[in-house]
């Protein structure tokens, strides 16, 4: 056993509620940032606001709002996660080898949030920054009002891709069902590729051919309202 398995925290949540796990957290951070989460049971909203750099492994699935709102974390969790997963993280990492519900990465502003499985729909919604990774498919509404960042799409993409999406860029891998408003297509270049290369790699998620990836952007024309086209502004909203 060396020194860094030495100093994990472990957690058994099996007999702890929400609020008697979250407070044994804050309290042991100020000692010991590397925790063993065992026996999770999809409690919900566990290791939000968390701000110090840590680390967590978490064995079992977890419920709404896992580490949202967080600085600084690094985090794999063995199972799947419901909605709201690491919800306006500001930095560091946090990785769900399983599916994850509605609205993963939500507000996601730095960091990266990666899923090995399947997305429900409005993944990425509001995304400000960093990035979203997602091994399998992503349901509709993903990347809907996205004003920067990336999103990496590996499998299919549901209805609505990017509505009214501002800047960022969302990369698809498999089909996309249909584009969102005041989007358009662009096709990658070999730069783009190798950064998405770069960034699915400590995932080992396996990674279609560019030819398979399509870029979808914002068409800008919703940028600036104008009465005369009220007509697209009624569509869209």
């Amino acid at each position: 056993m060396d020194e860094t398995t030495l100093n994990v925290v472990e957690l058994d949540l099996n007999d702890l509620n929400t609020q008697e796990i979250n407070a044994s957290i804050r309290t042991t951070l100020r000692h010991r940032p590397n925790f063993l989460l065992r026996n999770a049971l999809g409690q919900h909203n566990i290791g939000v606001g968390v701000t110090n750099q840590s680390s967590f492994v978490v064995q079992g699935d977890l419920g709404h709002y896992a580490f949202a709102m967080c600085e600084g974390i690094q985090v794999r969790i063995e199972g799947d996660v419901g909605w709201g997963v690491g919800e306006n993280l500001m930095s560091g990492e946090i990785f769900v080898n399983g599916d994850a519900g509605s609205s993963a990465g939500p507000s996601l502003r730095g960091g990266v949030v990666a899923i090995a499985g399947n997305a429900g729909p409005r993944a990425g919604i509001g995304v400000k920054g960093g990035t979203l990774i997602i091994g399998g498919d992503a349901g509709y509404m993903s990347g809907f009002m996205m004003q920067k960042g990336t999103i990496i799409i590996l499998g299919n993409a549901g209805p609505g891709l990017g509505d009214s999406m501002y800047d960022g860029q969302i990369f698809v891998a498999g089909t996309i069902t249909e584009l969102g408003h005041d989007t358009r297509i662009n096709f990658l270049n070999e730069s783009e590729y190798e950064a998405i290369a770069h960034l699915v790699l400590p995932y080992h998620m396996s990674i279609p051919l560019p030819s398979t990836f399509r870029k979808v952007v914002s068409a800008g024309t919703l940028h600036h309202f104008d009465k005369k086209e009220i007509a697209r502004w009624k569509t869209a909203l």
